[in-house]
């Protein structure tokens, strides 16, 4: 049940087992960052070595502990694990991250210590994230139990990306990146080899996680029999507005081999994955860049309610490639209607083209772009619209950004810009951004966002859903 995940979330207090004031070590930087971050509840190192770390009293065992403990935070070696896990289920905590690798991981050792793990965990009730992960994330309640310290990784401002990962390295490895790009996150959960809870459950609860607007996944396998449930949760998901993108580990042979040394994962057929995949809805993400590119566009635009694009540019280049990959991903670039093209050459030089793409050439102004988004958006005949707004031009001031904006709050298309180039391509990408309009630095990646929108669109449109 998503409620008995509360508790990793929304804990009134936290025990650290393998706490530690050694600079450098798993147990500090986990009791330093909750001790930065988390406000919700009282923080309780344990390890019987010490009386005090880092300004809070310590206890020798969780059973000392005398206040209400929910959450119970395990980074000690492996063998010691079950015994640990045996006392914080006597001690009456229902929720556990453990930390600590070690396990189906590393061979049959490893494994049959993860089912005593498991034995004891039902014994006693007790729901458990992990082993070997890093955990939980959550920026609403200031809950971090990554080991790994800000001045080695960033954690991003609150946003609404949720990101439920098989693996902790990807994850850690996305929060700071997105921490770089100013992406805000919402929550972030590592959640290993997955003895207990796994990617189902946790899709569940943020499902009705009020701060979640899009949800990322990085999978390597689903447990046995669990698939059809996936589906099932995904595809709600999906139909009440939130958007699953779901980055997929473990598609070759090869990849399949190392995702089982990686976190024991059980290979299967990928092309079962894709099926899945589509009947829930669930876009899927070729690469790292692609999933992040979906998933900036869900926080700041709309799902498409077609497939047919404007593309409007001022880099003739540009925009054959544009329509190139708008094939290649099903995409539509309908020649405008003829009483329409008449209307812009009539308000235009009498070099531009005004077919689609529309080509605005290297001489354009700000106010070539207005006049198109002003002139075709209002016939509803484009489902998307890409502009194309290279900075070069001498004429352009930077006015293109606003007329966007201001046409993207107006007219139901979702919008997305394309800024190619260097320094001042960055600048510019950044403006488009703070105005609400996500920007690419080319064309590729901003079709094949167009095509994740459309998809989705299409999806819910189908089934019918809350409107996003």
């Amino acid at each position: 049940m998503a409620e008995d995940l509360k508790n990793f979330f929304e804990p009134r207090g936290i025990a650290v087992i393998g706490a530690s004031p050694k600079r450098g070590s798993v147990g500090y930087v986990i009791v330093d960052q909750l001790k930065k971050r988390y406000r919700r509840g009282r923080i309780y190192p344990v390890n019987p070595k010490y009386s005090e770390i880092l300004g809070l009293k310590a206890y020798p065992t969780i059973l000392d502990v005398p206040d209400p403990v929910d959450l119970a935070v395990v980074a000690v070696r492996a063998d010691r694990v079950p015994s640990i896990v045996e006392q914080i289920g006597k001690r009456g905590v229902k929720a556990a991250i453990v930390i600590s690798g070690g396990f189906s991981e590393i061979g049959p050792e490893g494994a049959e210590r993860e089912r005593k793990l498991l034995e004891i965990a039902r014994r006693y009730g007790i729901r458990i994230i992990g082993p070997n992960c890093i955990g939980v994330l959550d920026n609403t309640t200031g809950i971090d139990t990554f080991f790994l310290p800000e001045d080695r990784l960033r954690r991003p401002p609150l946003g609404s990306i949720s990101i439920i990962s098989q693996s902790g390295a990807m994850l850690s490895m996305w929060v700071d990146w997105m921490a770089m790009k100013g992406l805000g996150l919402a929550k972030a959960v590592s959640y290993g080899n997955k003895v207990d809870v796994d990617d189902v459950e946790l899709l569940r609860y943020l499902i009705d996680d009020p701060h979640t607007k899009v949800i990322l996944m990085y999978i390597e396998a689903l447990k046995p029999r669990r698939g059809k449930e996936f589906i099932e949760v995904a595809r709600s998901a999906t139909v009440k507005g939130k958007p699953v993108v779901v980055l997929k580990g473990g598609r070759s042979g090869a990849g399949a081999r190392a995702a089982a040394s990686h976190t024991g994962a059980l290979a299967s057929n990928y092309e079962v994955y894709r099926a899945a995949f589509k009947q829930a809805g669930i876009i899927e993400a070729d690469t790292m860049e692609e999933m992040f590119d979906i998933a900036k566009a869900f926080t700041m635009t709309r799902p498409a309610e077609g497939r047919r694009l404007l593309i409007l540019t001022n880099a003739g280049g540009e925009g054959v490639i544009a329509t190139d990959f708008a094939e290649r991903y099903g995409l539509e670039v309908p020649v405008l209607p003829e009483e329409l093209q008449q209307r812009l050459r009539a308000k235009m030089p009498p070099h531009v083209v005004v077919k689609n793409p529309v080509d605005l050439t290297g001489d354009t102004d700000d106010e070539r772009y207005r006049i198109v988004l002003e002139e075709v958006l209002p016939e509803n005949i484009v489902d998307i619209v890409i502009v194309i707004a290279p900075p070069h031009p001498p004429a352009i001031r930077g006015d293109v950004i606003n007329y966007v904006a201001e046409a993207h709050k107006k007219y139901q298309a979702p919008m997305l810009a394309v800024v190619t180039g260097g320094y001042i391509a960055e600048e510019y990408s950044r403006k488009f951004e703070a105005a609400g309009i996500p920007a690419y630095p080319s064309p590729e990646r901003a079709i094949r966002v167009a095509a994740a929108l459309a998809y989705y669109g299409e999806y819910v449109k189908k089934r019918g859903s809350a409107k996003y």
